[in-house]
Protein backbone atom coordinates (compact mmCIF):
# COMPACT_ATOMS: atom_id res chain seq x y z
CA UNK A 1 0.00 0.00 0.00
CA UNK A 2 1.93 3.66 -0.78
CA UNK A 3 0.50 6.08 1.70
CA UNK A 4 -1.26 9.16 0.14
CA UNK A 5 0.19 11.71 2.93
CA UNK A 6 1.17 12.00 7.15
CA UNK A 7 -0.49 12.96 9.38
CA UNK A 8 0.78 13.76 13.04
CA UNK A 9 -2.19 14.00 15.67
CA UNK A 10 -1.33 14.50 18.95
CA UNK A 11 -4.24 14.71 22.08
CA UNK A 12 -4.17 13.61 25.62
CA UNK A 13 -6.77 10.80 25.21
CA UNK A 14 -7.04 8.26 21.95
CA UNK A 15 -10.18 5.94 22.65
CA UNK A 16 -9.95 3.22 19.39
CA UNK A 17 -13.45 2.26 18.96
CA UNK A 18 -16.57 4.31 18.36
CA UNK A 19 -19.38 2.21 20.12
CA UNK A 20 -21.14 2.40 23.67
CA UNK A 21 -17.64 1.51 25.67
CA UNK A 22 -16.02 4.33 23.75
CA UNK A 23 -18.26 6.55 23.58
CA UNK A 24 -18.93 6.07 27.65
CA UNK A 25 -15.52 6.55 28.51
CA UNK A 26 -14.79 9.53 25.65
CA UNK A 27 -17.65 11.67 27.87
CA UNK A 28 -16.31 10.61 31.01
CA UNK A 29 -12.66 11.17 30.44
CA UNK A 30 -13.94 15.06 28.85
CA UNK A 31 -15.99 16.03 31.34
CA UNK A 32 -12.72 15.63 33.91
CA UNK A 33 -10.79 18.06 31.19
CA UNK A 34 -8.90 15.75 28.73
CA UNK A 35 -8.16 16.25 25.14
CA UNK A 36 -10.13 12.75 23.87
CA UNK A 37 -10.42 11.97 20.21
CA UNK A 38 -12.19 8.92 19.51
CA UNK A 39 -11.32 6.94 16.27
CA UNK A 40 -13.45 4.09 14.92
CA UNK A 41 -12.90 2.55 11.27
CA UNK A 42 -16.40 2.81 10.51
CA UNK A 43 -18.52 6.16 11.39
CA UNK A 44 -18.29 6.84 14.87
CA UNK A 45 -21.12 5.62 17.02
CA UNK A 46 -22.52 3.28 14.08
CA UNK A 47 -21.11 0.54 12.73
CA UNK A 48 -20.82 -0.79 15.99
CA UNK A 49 -23.00 -3.86 18.21
CA UNK A 50 -24.16 -1.37 20.36
CA UNK A 51 -26.14 -0.07 17.84
CA UNK A 52 -27.52 -3.22 16.51
CA UNK A 53 -28.34 -4.41 20.42
CA UNK A 54 -31.83 -4.61 21.10
CA UNK A 55 -31.11 -1.64 23.58
CA UNK A 56 -31.07 -3.59 27.12
CA UNK A 57 -28.73 -3.65 30.31
CA UNK A 58 -29.12 -5.16 33.40
CA UNK A 59 -29.09 -2.88 36.53
CA UNK A 60 -30.10 -3.90 39.88
CA UNK A 61 -31.88 -1.21 42.48
CA UNK A 62 -34.34 0.10 40.07
CA UNK A 63 -37.10 -2.84 40.64
CA UNK A 64 -38.18 -5.35 43.37
CA UNK A 65 -37.01 -4.17 47.29
CA UNK A 66 -35.31 -7.36 47.37
CA UNK A 67 -32.77 -6.91 44.65
CA UNK A 68 -29.37 -5.48 45.15
CA UNK A 69 -26.16 -5.17 43.03
CA UNK A 70 -24.80 -8.13 45.35
CA UNK A 71 -27.66 -10.63 44.21
CA UNK A 72 -26.39 -9.10 40.64
CA UNK A 73 -23.02 -10.02 41.20
CA UNK A 74 -24.07 -13.67 42.52
CA UNK A 75 -26.24 -14.17 39.49
CA UNK A 76 -23.53 -13.23 37.35
CA UNK A 77 -20.94 -15.44 38.88
CA UNK A 78 -23.33 -18.46 38.46
CA UNK A 79 -23.83 -17.43 35.02
CA UNK A 80 -20.19 -17.27 34.11
CA UNK A 81 -19.22 -21.51 35.77
CA UNK A 82 -17.62 -19.19 38.50
CA UNK A 83 -14.58 -18.66 36.21
CA UNK A 84 -15.10 -14.58 36.57
CA UNK A 85 -13.18 -11.95 37.97
CA UNK A 86 -15.18 -11.34 40.61
CA UNK A 87 -13.50 -7.61 41.84
CA UNK A 88 -14.70 -7.13 38.18
CA UNK A 89 -18.23 -8.15 38.47
CA UNK A 90 -18.41 -6.50 41.64
CA UNK A 91 -17.22 -3.22 39.81
CA UNK A 92 -19.97 -3.66 37.22
CA UNK A 93 -22.54 -4.73 39.23
CA UNK A 94 -22.31 -1.40 41.67
CA UNK A 95 -21.55 1.00 38.90
CA UNK A 96 -24.02 -0.35 36.17
CA UNK A 97 -27.47 1.27 38.58
CA UNK A 98 -25.51 4.48 38.41
CA UNK A 99 -25.83 4.64 34.48
CA UNK A 100 -29.39 5.12 34.43
CA UNK A 101 -29.57 8.57 35.03
CA UNK A 102 -26.59 9.08 33.04
CA UNK A 103 -28.20 8.16 30.29
CA UNK A 104 -31.62 10.01 30.54
CA UNK A 105 -29.38 12.94 31.32
CA UNK A 106 -28.18 12.47 27.42
CA UNK A 107 -31.55 11.79 26.20
CA UNK A 108 -31.70 8.13 25.93
CA UNK A 109 -35.47 7.19 26.09
CA UNK A 110 -36.02 4.32 28.71
CA UNK A 111 -38.92 2.07 28.91
CA UNK A 112 -41.24 3.67 31.90
CA UNK A 113 -45.21 3.64 33.21
CA UNK A 114 -46.21 6.33 35.20
CA UNK A 115 -42.60 7.66 36.37
CA UNK A 116 -41.54 3.81 37.14
CA UNK A 117 -39.04 1.48 35.50
CA UNK A 118 -40.41 -0.87 33.16
CA UNK A 119 -38.20 -4.38 34.07
CA UNK A 120 -37.74 -7.23 32.33
CA UNK A 121 -36.22 -10.73 33.46
CA UNK A 122 -34.12 -12.46 31.65
CA UNK A 123 -32.73 -16.52 32.06
CA UNK A 124 -30.40 -16.18 34.67
CA UNK A 125 -31.47 -13.12 36.84
CA UNK A 126 -32.80 -13.77 40.16
CA UNK A 127 -35.28 -10.47 39.46
CA UNK A 128 -36.49 -8.32 36.59
CA UNK A 129 -33.52 -6.10 36.21
CA UNK A 130 -33.77 -5.54 32.66
CA UNK A 131 -34.05 -2.21 31.36
CA UNK A 132 -34.37 -1.35 27.87
CA UNK A 133 -35.28 1.73 25.37
CA UNK A 134 -38.58 2.43 24.55
CA UNK A 135 -38.36 0.60 21.31
CA UNK A 136 -36.24 -1.80 22.07
CA UNK A 137 -33.40 -0.61 19.61
CA UNK A 138 -29.98 0.47 20.51
CA UNK A 139 -29.18 3.32 18.33
CA UNK A 140 -31.61 5.02 21.06
CA UNK A 141 -28.56 4.51 23.23
CA UNK A 142 -25.67 5.09 21.08
CA UNK A 143 -26.94 8.12 18.73
CA UNK A 144 -27.49 10.28 22.67
CA UNK A 145 -24.44 9.15 23.80
CA UNK A 146 -23.01 10.66 20.54
CA UNK A 147 -24.51 14.28 20.54
CA UNK A 148 -23.37 14.03 24.18
CA UNK A 149 -20.09 13.29 23.29
CA UNK A 150 -20.03 15.62 20.59
CA UNK A 151 -21.87 18.61 22.47
CA UNK A 152 -19.07 17.89 25.30
CA UNK A 153 -16.30 19.06 23.08
CA UNK A 154 -14.82 15.19 22.24
CA UNK A 155 -13.12 15.04 19.12
CA UNK A 156 -14.20 12.09 16.34
CA UNK A 157 -11.93 10.71 12.99
CA UNK A 158 -14.03 8.35 11.37
CA UNK A 159 -12.78 5.67 9.27
CA UNK A 160 -9.64 5.28 10.43
CA UNK A 161 -7.67 1.98 11.70
CA UNK A 162 -4.95 1.91 14.15
CA UNK A 163 -2.79 -0.61 13.20
CA UNK A 164 -0.33 -0.34 15.84
CA UNK A 165 0.22 0.88 19.42
CA UNK A 166 4.12 1.53 21.08
CA UNK A 167 5.34 1.65 24.55
CA UNK A 168 8.70 2.33 26.23
CA UNK A 169 9.46 0.74 29.38
CA UNK A 170 6.63 0.07 30.90
CA UNK A 171 4.39 3.00 29.63
CA UNK A 172 2.37 3.29 26.26
CA UNK A 173 3.69 6.42 23.74
CA UNK A 174 2.33 6.38 20.90
CA UNK A 175 -0.20 4.70 17.86
CA UNK A 176 -0.10 4.39 14.34
CA UNK A 177 -2.76 3.98 11.81
CA UNK A 178 -4.60 5.29 8.48
CA UNK A 179 -7.27 6.34 6.73
CA UNK A 180 -9.62 5.57 4.33
CA UNK A 181 -8.04 7.95 2.00
CA UNK A 182 -4.66 6.08 2.33
CA UNK A 183 -3.29 8.83 4.57
CA UNK A 184 -0.69 7.56 7.29
CA UNK A 185 -1.81 9.17 10.77
CA UNK A 186 0.91 8.79 13.87
CA UNK A 187 -0.48 9.70 17.40
CA UNK A 188 1.35 11.55 20.30
CA UNK A 189 -0.72 10.41 23.06
CA UNK A 190 -0.74 10.47 26.73
CA UNK A 191 -3.20 7.48 27.39
CA UNK A 192 -5.21 5.10 25.29
CA UNK A 193 -8.15 2.93 25.84
CA UNK A 194 -9.10 -0.03 23.93
CA UNK A 195 -12.98 -0.07 23.35
CA UNK A 196 -12.99 -2.36 19.67
CA UNK A 197 -15.34 -5.16 20.70
CA UNK A 198 -14.63 -8.38 20.51
CA UNK A 199 -14.10 -11.14 17.13
CA UNK A 200 -16.91 -12.90 16.94
CA UNK A 201 -16.26 -12.23 12.62
CA UNK A 202 -13.59 -15.15 12.58
CA UNK A 203 -16.60 -17.09 12.58
CA UNK A 204 -18.67 -18.15 9.57
CA UNK A 205 -21.87 -17.34 11.34
CA UNK A 206 -22.30 -14.40 13.31
CA UNK A 207 -24.69 -11.41 14.27
CA UNK A 208 -22.42 -9.00 14.71
CA UNK A 209 -21.73 -6.28 12.74
CA UNK A 210 -18.42 -6.63 10.52
CA UNK A 211 -16.64 -4.56 11.72
CA UNK A 212 -15.82 -6.70 15.06
CA UNK A 213 -12.76 -8.80 13.94
CA UNK A 214 -10.38 -8.33 17.03
CA UNK A 215 -8.55 -5.78 16.50
CA UNK A 216 -8.01 -4.47 20.34
CA UNK A 217 -7.01 -8.14 21.23
CA UNK A 218 -4.88 -8.10 18.26
CA UNK A 219 -2.94 -4.69 19.03
CA UNK A 220 -2.90 -5.77 23.03
CA UNK A 221 -1.33 -9.19 22.00
CA UNK A 222 1.54 -7.69 19.75
CA UNK A 223 2.83 -5.68 22.43
CA UNK A 224 3.34 -8.72 24.84
CA UNK A 225 0.28 -8.09 27.19
CA UNK A 226 -1.54 -11.24 28.51
CA UNK A 227 -5.10 -12.43 26.91
CA UNK A 228 -7.64 -14.48 28.97
CA UNK A 229 -10.39 -16.72 28.48
CA UNK A 230 -10.08 -16.72 24.74
CA UNK A 231 -11.73 -19.88 24.64
CA UNK A 232 -15.08 -18.98 25.67
CA UNK A 233 -17.53 -17.76 22.50
CA UNK A 234 -21.39 -17.76 23.11
CA UNK A 235 -23.48 -19.00 20.72
CA UNK A 236 -26.53 -16.99 20.74
CA UNK A 237 -28.97 -20.38 20.44
CA UNK A 238 -31.62 -18.63 18.46
CA UNK A 239 -31.16 -17.42 15.00
CA UNK A 240 -32.32 -17.31 11.23
CA UNK A 241 -31.45 -16.03 8.20
CA UNK A 242 -27.64 -16.37 6.15
CA UNK A 243 -25.02 -16.74 7.87
CA UNK A 244 -27.12 -16.18 11.30
CA UNK A 245 -26.96 -12.65 10.60
CA UNK A 246 -30.70 -12.32 12.59
CA UNK A 247 -31.32 -13.21 16.09
CA UNK A 248 -34.73 -14.13 17.71
CA UNK A 249 -34.96 -13.39 21.57
CA UNK A 250 -35.49 -16.90 23.10
CA UNK A 251 -35.62 -14.59 26.28
CA UNK A 252 -38.92 -12.75 24.67
CA UNK A 253 -40.01 -15.85 22.36
CA UNK A 254 -40.03 -18.88 24.65
CA UNK A 255 -39.18 -17.57 28.45
CA UNK A 256 -41.84 -14.54 28.33
CA UNK A 257 -44.45 -14.99 25.37
CA UNK A 258 -44.48 -19.41 25.71
CA UNK A 259 -43.30 -20.24 22.32
CA UNK A 260 -41.81 -23.80 21.75
CA UNK A 261 -38.65 -25.33 20.44
CA UNK A 262 -39.41 -28.18 19.35
CA UNK A 263 -36.91 -30.86 17.21
CA UNK A 264 -38.45 -33.07 14.64
CA UNK A 265 -39.79 -35.13 16.32
CA UNK A 266 -42.18 -32.55 17.85
CA UNK A 267 -40.07 -33.07 21.00
CA UNK A 268 -40.48 -29.54 23.20
CA UNK A 269 -36.43 -29.68 23.66
CA UNK A 270 -36.32 -27.02 26.44
CA UNK A 271 -38.53 -29.43 28.49
CA UNK A 272 -35.96 -33.01 27.56
CA UNK A 273 -32.94 -31.30 28.14
CA UNK A 274 -34.09 -30.16 31.58
CA UNK A 275 -34.23 -26.26 30.94
CA UNK A 276 -37.71 -25.12 32.62
CA UNK A 277 -36.65 -23.28 35.42
CA UNK A 278 -36.14 -19.74 33.89
CA UNK A 279 -32.58 -19.80 35.99
CA UNK A 280 -31.21 -22.64 33.91
CA UNK A 281 -32.47 -21.58 30.46
CA UNK A 282 -28.89 -19.44 29.70
CA UNK A 283 -27.75 -19.20 26.42
CA UNK A 284 -24.87 -21.67 26.94
CA UNK A 285 -27.15 -24.28 28.14
CA UNK A 286 -29.53 -23.83 25.53
CA UNK A 287 -27.15 -23.66 22.49
CA UNK A 288 -25.66 -26.81 23.75
CA UNK A 289 -29.32 -28.72 23.61
CA UNK A 290 -29.79 -27.16 20.15
CA UNK A 291 -27.00 -27.80 18.98
CA UNK A 292 -27.03 -31.76 20.17
CA UNK A 293 -30.43 -31.99 18.46
CA UNK A 294 -29.20 -31.18 15.26
CA UNK A 295 -25.97 -33.30 15.96
CA UNK A 296 -28.07 -35.87 16.73
CA UNK A 297 -29.94 -36.31 13.81
CA UNK A 298 -33.20 -34.42 15.11
CA UNK A 299 -32.76 -31.40 13.44
CA UNK A 300 -34.45 -29.50 10.79
CA UNK A 301 -32.77 -27.83 8.30
CA UNK A 302 -29.65 -27.78 10.01
CA UNK A 303 -32.14 -26.11 12.50
CA UNK A 304 -34.65 -26.82 15.13
CA UNK A 305 -38.39 -24.98 15.40
CA UNK A 306 -39.36 -22.28 16.92
CA UNK A 307 -42.82 -22.80 17.20
CA UNK A 308 -45.13 -19.59 17.97
CA UNK A 309 -48.51 -21.14 17.47
CA UNK A 310 -49.22 -21.39 21.66
CA UNK A 311 -48.85 -17.41 21.79
CA UNK A 312 -51.89 -15.78 22.53
CA UNK A 313 -53.17 -12.45 23.43
CA UNK A 314 -50.69 -9.83 24.18
CA UNK A 315 -47.99 -11.79 24.37
CA UNK A 316 -48.64 -12.00 20.42
CA UNK A 317 -48.36 -8.38 20.02
CA UNK A 318 -45.06 -8.40 21.42
CA UNK A 319 -43.71 -11.25 19.69
CA UNK A 320 -44.53 -9.49 16.43
CA UNK A 321 -42.39 -6.40 16.71
CA UNK A 322 -39.43 -9.31 16.74
CA UNK A 323 -40.01 -11.26 14.10
CA UNK A 324 -38.66 -10.28 10.17
CA UNK A 325 -40.42 -7.55 8.61
CA UNK A 326 -43.29 -8.94 6.35
CA UNK A 327 -43.24 -11.92 8.63
CA UNK A 328 -47.09 -13.59 7.39
CA UNK A 329 -49.94 -13.89 10.02
CA UNK A 330 -51.01 -17.75 9.12
CA UNK A 331 -46.75 -18.72 9.28
CA UNK A 332 -45.98 -20.38 12.49
CA UNK A 333 -42.85 -22.00 13.08
CA UNK A 334 -39.26 -20.67 12.13
CA UNK A 335 -36.25 -22.45 12.03
CA UNK A 336 -33.69 -20.96 13.97
CA UNK A 337 -30.35 -22.11 14.90
CA UNK A 338 -27.25 -20.89 17.45
CA UNK A 339 -24.57 -18.30 15.84
CA UNK A 340 -21.79 -16.43 17.22
CA UNK A 341 -22.85 -13.69 19.65
CA UNK A 342 -20.38 -12.32 21.89
CA UNK A 343 -17.13 -13.43 23.13
CA UNK A 344 -15.85 -13.69 26.78
CA UNK A 345 -12.09 -13.26 26.62
CA UNK A 346 -10.18 -10.94 26.12
CA UNK A 347 -7.47 -8.31 27.71
CA UNK A 348 -6.47 -8.35 31.34
CA UNK A 349 -7.53 -5.19 33.16
CA UNK A 350 -7.23 -4.30 36.93
CA UNK A 351 -10.34 -2.28 38.91
CA UNK A 352 -9.18 0.35 37.41
CA UNK A 353 -9.34 -0.55 33.47
CA UNK A 354 -6.06 -0.72 33.47
CA UNK A 355 -4.19 -3.08 31.55
CA UNK A 356 -0.46 -4.18 32.65
CA UNK A 357 0.86 -1.45 30.41
CA UNK A 358 0.81 1.98 32.33
CA UNK A 359 -1.65 4.46 30.24
CA UNK A 360 -3.21 1.79 28.30
CA UNK A 361 -6.58 0.80 29.12
CA UNK A 362 -9.53 -1.55 28.24
CA UNK A 363 -13.48 -1.23 28.42
CA UNK A 364 -16.46 -3.64 26.92
CA UNK A 365 -16.21 -6.89 24.82
CA UNK A 366 -12.57 -6.34 24.43
CA UNK A 367 -11.99 -7.44 27.87
CA UNK A 368 -11.66 -10.53 29.94
CA UNK A 369 -13.32 -11.24 33.43
CA UNK A 370 -16.30 -9.79 33.88
CA UNK A 371 -18.82 -12.96 32.02
CA UNK A 372 -16.05 -15.79 32.81
CA UNK A 373 -17.64 -19.35 30.70
CA UNK A 374 -20.79 -17.13 29.71
CA UNK A 375 -22.92 -14.04 29.57
CA UNK A 376 -25.76 -13.28 31.08
CA UNK A 377 -28.20 -11.50 28.93
CA UNK A 378 -28.13 -7.84 29.72
CA UNK A 379 -24.73 -7.60 31.12
CA UNK A 380 -22.85 -7.22 27.90
CA UNK A 381 -24.26 -2.88 27.83
CA UNK A 382 -24.04 -3.37 32.08
CA UNK A 383 -20.13 -3.88 31.62
CA UNK A 384 -19.82 -1.15 28.26
CA UNK A 385 -21.47 2.04 30.06
CA UNK A 386 -20.16 0.83 33.57
CA UNK A 387 -16.57 0.01 32.86
CA UNK A 388 -16.38 2.60 30.06
CA UNK A 389 -17.02 5.32 32.20
CA UNK A 390 -14.34 3.75 34.99
CA UNK A 391 -11.83 3.57 31.88
CA UNK A 392 -12.69 6.81 30.93
CA UNK A 393 -12.65 8.72 34.28
CA UNK A 394 -8.89 6.61 35.21
CA UNK A 395 -7.19 7.90 31.87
Amino acid sequence: MQFQDFRRISCDILIIGGGGAGLRAAIAARELGADVLVVSKTRVGYGNNTFISKGGFAAAGWGDAGDDCHLHVRDTLTGGRFLNDQRLVSLMAREAGKQVRFLEECGVPLRKREGRMLLGRTPGHSFPRGIGTVHAAGRELILPLREKARRAGVQFADRVFVTRLFSSGSRITAASGFSEEGDFISFAIRCVILATGGYAQVYLNTDNVPGITGDGHALAYELGLPLKDIEFVQFYPTATGAFGKRILLYEVFVHYAGALLRNARGENIVVKHGLDDPKAMTRDRLARAVTAEIQGGLGVDKGIILDISPVQGKHLKVIRSFLPSGWPDDRKEIIVTPTTHFCMGGVVIDERSETSLSGLYAAGEVCAGVHGANRLGGNALSEVFALGEVAGRNA
